[in-house]
């Protein structure tokens, strides 16, 4: 069986990894520089950090028998929930000396949050809540980059809600505001998870759709298509149905 020394937490190693800490604004590479410093004092073999918030899930090393498991909480704030694995298990001494150590993790991982989650507001439509034009532009950018490395296809989708002027004329802007967001909600629900889908104008959208070609794209359009053309809306004129028009 491995052997593990029995931890002992200094002023200076603490201090050390406080300093390591406050040095990045991302999650993932503070669960990696917490890691490696909590590995000096107490070896594990692998690391995971979940935040549901965030949709984050952090996996560094590799799976064991024995784990411990943290609830990260600062005042009422939950901030997600870091587990640590081994083969051997955790001494309560070693534990101890973890959750001493976490205390030094909590408030820099706090701020990296704070700044991803202004980050991904900044990308944000504030009506439909999903990616805005600046937030496609970046993503696509990424997308046609990786397709040319690998060879592979990405297909872009550009929506755009048939008649909309009339719609606002007619039946008043609260009732365009709610279409708009009913179509962005039935839009992302016919995608991926690793699509990406954004209102780059008043009331045109746009998908790209990583892995998939013309023919791929053509079907999901279609889906789409026929998906908000079921949908009515209760507007002040009575009820009112919608439909779109897709390029791919």
């Amino acid at each position: 069986r491995d052997s593990f020394p029995r931890p002992q937490l200094t002023a200076s190693r603490a201090l050390a990894m406080a300093t390591s800490l406050q040095t990045s604004l991302y999650p993932m590479r503070l669960i990696e520089l917490f890691s490696r410093e909590a590995d000096a004092l107490i070896t594990h073999q692998g690391i995971r950090y979940r935040n549901d918030t965030f949709d984050l899930d952090v996996k560094l090393g590799s799976q064991a028998r024995h784990s411990c498991t943290y609830r990260l909480q600062l005042g009422d704030e939950l901030l997600g929930k870091l587990t640590l694995r081994r083969n051997q298990k955790f001494t309560e001494t070693e534990t101890e000396a973890l959750e001493q150590l976490l205390c030094s993790l909590l408030y820099p991982l706090r701020n990296a949050l704070l700044y991803q989650d202004a980050l991904r507001m900044a990308q944000r439509d504030p009506l439909t809540g999903i990616c805005n034009r600046s937030a496609l532009d970046d993503s696509l950018q990424r997308e046609l980059s990786h397709a040319q490395r690998q060879g592979s296809s990405c297909a872009l989708m550009i929506i755009d809600i048939d008649h909309f002027k009339r719609i606002n004329d007619e039946y008043g802007h609260d009732t365009g505001d709610k279409v708009l967001i009913k179509v962005a909600k039935a839009i992302a629900g016919a995608l991926r998870k690793s699509d990406v889908t954004a209102r780059i104008g008043g009331e045109e959208f746009a998908v790209i759709l990583p892995e998939v070609n013309a023919k791929g794209a053509a079907v999901v359009a279609e889906r789409i298509r026929k998906t908000i053309e079921t949908y009515s809306f209760n507007g002040e004129e009575g009820p009112l149905f919608v439909t779109v028009s897709i390029g791919v």
